[in-house]
């Protein structure tokens, strides 16, 4: 994971945009974290062509308490893991989630992101007209939500928030918005959700 870079990241989202566009008629990109900050940052591009929806999962467009600047300053490859450590970590809740989640990873992991989450913040969301769904928890310990509400109202096409509440589950912070592992609860209310607005966009088209 310390090898991994932005440039790299954002080539693999349009590869795999690529792929579902040879395969399919129509894209429905469904994202989550860092993950959406990606796909946000793609649909300005060429290679979204297609994309007839987007559902953003928990998005990152903004860490809480300024934690984004600071991986992002000049030379932070060189002294992030001075600051911070060489490798950050969490303990799993369960089984289950320290099978499926990288549990520890070196903290340089963490750069390319801090440089996704700059340059989405440098582009006007008003400027992206794909119709986009955004599901989170508000309290979201990790993720600053109040963001994604500032890029929804500003989004250029068809946007609806989806706020969940991830009751004792959600991960660490209530960062997880559905799934078996950390949130089983909303795994059924969010997938309700998402195929009733991908329904919706077929009947828009």
């Amino acid at each position: 994971m310390g090898e991994a870079m932005f440039a790299g990241w954002m080539e693999d989202v349009s590869e795999a945009l690529a792929i579902a566009q040879a395969v399919g008629r129509r894209t429905l990109v469904i994202s989550t974290s860092t993950g959406s900050t990606l796909t946000a940052l793609t649909l300005y591009g060429r290679s979204a062509e297609g994309v007839v929806g987007t559902i953003f999962v928990a998005p990152n467009f903004r860490l809480r308490k300024g934690k984004t600047g600071l991986v992002t300053w000049p030379g932070a490859r060189l002294w992030l893991p001075l600051l911070i450590g060489r490798e950050r970590g969490f303990i799993p809740a369960n089984a289950a989630h320290g099978h499926f989640w990288t549990s520890r990873y070196p903290s340089v992991a963490l750069l390319p992101m801090g440089k996704a989450v700059r340059a989405l913040a440098a582009r006007d969301p008003g400027l992206l007209k794909t119709p986009a769904l955004f599901v989170f928890d508000d309290r979201d310990a990790l993720v600053d939500h109040a963001r994604t509400r500032e890029m929804a109202a500003l989004w250029g096409g068809p946007a609806e928030i989806f706020a969940v509440e991830t009751g004792h589950g959600g991960g660490p912070g209530h960062q997880v918005s559905a799934g078996d592992t950390l949130s089983p609860g909303m795994t059924a209310p969010v997938a309700a959700k998402m195929i009733s607005w991908a329904k919706g966009l077929d009947r828009a088209s």
